[in-house]
């Protein structure tokens, strides 16, 4: 059967989250409660499609997050961090790993 897309909202590419190498890095920009902060942040990127979020469980509740990039390791993720223009460095973008971000998006399954 075809995959339907229609149903995630932009920018929430779980599937395509899950399929990244889980040692590799992403940098988690932001991490809001409600989706449409997330979405707003994203669109309001110059490239917004190089942003994901996914969401998962944080106390009990939704939690957005939204990352940038997939990094072989972190000590790359961490130079790309340091060359982001200064709007989004701005926001302490931290280098986690692509197996915690898995973590998070199967945990509320």
């Amino acid at each position: 059967a075809p995959v339907v897309r229609s149903a995630a909202p932009p920018y929430q590419r779980e599937n395509e989250l899950l399929s990244w190498a889980a040692d590799h890095y992403t940098l988690q920009m932001l991490g809001a409660r409600k989706q449409q902060s997330v979405v707003q942040f994203i669109e309001s990127q110059q490239t917004p499609k190089d942003f994901y979020y996914f969401s998962t469980d944080y106390k009990g509740k939704p939690w957005y997050v939204v990352v940038y990039g997939n990094y072989a390791d972190r000590d790359q993720a961490v130079a790309a961090a340091k060359k982001l223009p200064a709007q989004l460095r701005k926001q302490n973008p931290w280098a986690r790993s692509v197996q915690g971000v898995q973590d998070d998006i199967r945990r509320k399954k």
